[in-house]
């Protein structure tokens, strides 16, 4: 399948309340070899007041924002719809574009009455490449170098990232600058870490994922934060969120099951609510970072031998009655949040009623 690697410029960092001013996007074939460019701009909509901080880190003034020869964020909207419908089937990529990017482009498609769903539906998948980079930090430490912060913490941002290793940067911010960026960083991946990337393109896909972790195997999962954190989890999946079947729900087999098995059900609530935690929550419709047990390093396995893992993945599953209590746990964990009063925040929520009516496509 070929890739899109793409990248958004933005008048600032709420996902809801800000818009896409640049889009950039290069469309790739299996082999990372380019096959077409695509970048476009947009005038700022009168309701949007640009953030400081976006003006600061993409030099963008509010009269070059408002330039009168820019399209409309419609006509924006529309010409990138437009050239990824084009371009799909295809695995869309970006860098932190799963929390961001992604996000954005959501917004911009539902805000102009599209379906938002381009880049997970009609056989396009999606991955992030920030996640990419930091399993082969943890996994491949030899395959890219990770540049340090000035508190000796690894400094994951793509524009120090990318000079880190090899590539002119002096663009950084500009869309299409860091999709070259992206790619860049990927070429390198794939050629030095190849089981990585595999791993990578293999998990992009749902259904992948739901098989590989229904087959009733041990995993481990990894999990990476937005403050540069990581952790690692043994897991055994049990079932899925009954209001979100993508979301799976897994158990953390570095916990003892036979600490939980003999709680009531007030009690698996508070665990799962503060701990110690007996689950783990992973979207097999978002790219988790996931492999075999028995390719994990001993390290990231928390003292335990493969052979421990197993033995409590198996004391799970032979427990019908426990999983059952487990998840009737989760469930009733769950909290209620009100529907939003904007619009804008409704996009996963009531307003998505609204996709009854038949999108104008033209």
């Amino acid at each position: 399948m070929s890739f899109v690697f793409y990248d958004t410029e933005t008048t600032g960092i709420s996902t809801a309340f800000d818009q896409i001013l640049q889009f950039g996007a290069v469309h790739t074939d299996e082999n990372l070899n380019v096959l077409e460019r695509f970048e476009i701009r947009c005038r700022l909509q009168p309701h949007i007041i640009m953030s400081p901080g976006a003006m600061l880190v993409t030099g963008v003034t509010i009269e070059q924002a408002s330039h009168p020869d820019y399209p409309s964020h419609y006509e924006m909207v529309r010409a990138i719809r437009q050239k990824l419908t084009q371009w799909s089937p295809a695995i869309f990529v970006g860098y932190n574009s799963m929390a961001f990017d992604e996000e954005l482009l959501r917004q911009a498609f539902y805000q102009t009455l599209h379906d938002p769903y381009l880049t997970n539906k009609q056989g396009n998948t999606r991955a992030d490449a920030m996640l990419l980079v930091k399993g082969v930090a943890q996994f491949e430490p030899g395959c890219l170098v990770i540049p340090a912060k000035s508190n000796g913490r690894p400094n994951f941002k793509l524009d120090a990232l990318a000079p880190a290793n090899g590539f002119d940067h002096q663009n950084a911010h500009d869309a299409m600058a860091d999709v070259e960026a992206l790619i860049h960083l990927c070429k390198i991946v794939a050629e030095e870490a190849p089981q990585e990337w595999s791993n990578f393109i293999r998990f992009s896909q749902k259904a992948t994922c739901a098989d590989f972790l229904g087959a009733g195997d041990p995993i481990l999962l990894s999990e990476y934060y937005s403050f540069g954190g990581q952790k690692h989890f043994p897991v055994i999946c049990i079932g899925s969120d009954m209001e979100q079947p993508n979301k799976h729900l897994c158990f953390d087999l570095s916990h003892d099951p036979s600490d939980f098995r003999t709680l009531d059900h007030a009690a698996l609530i508070q665990c799962i609510k503060n701990g110690p935690k007996p689950l783990r929550k992973t979207k097999i419709n978002a790219a988790p970072s996931i492999r075999d047990i028995y390719d994990a390093p001993a390290w990231c396995l928390g003292g335990l031998s493969v052979d421990d893992i197993e033995a409590r993945a198996q004391l799970v599953l032979a427990d019908a009655e426990f999983i059952a209590r487990l998840i009737s746990a989760y469930e009733a964990s769950k909290e209620e949040y009100p529907e939003s009063d904007h619009v804008e925040e409704r996009i996963y929520g009531g307003v998505d009623r609204r996709a009854k009516l038949t999108p104008f496509e033209g």
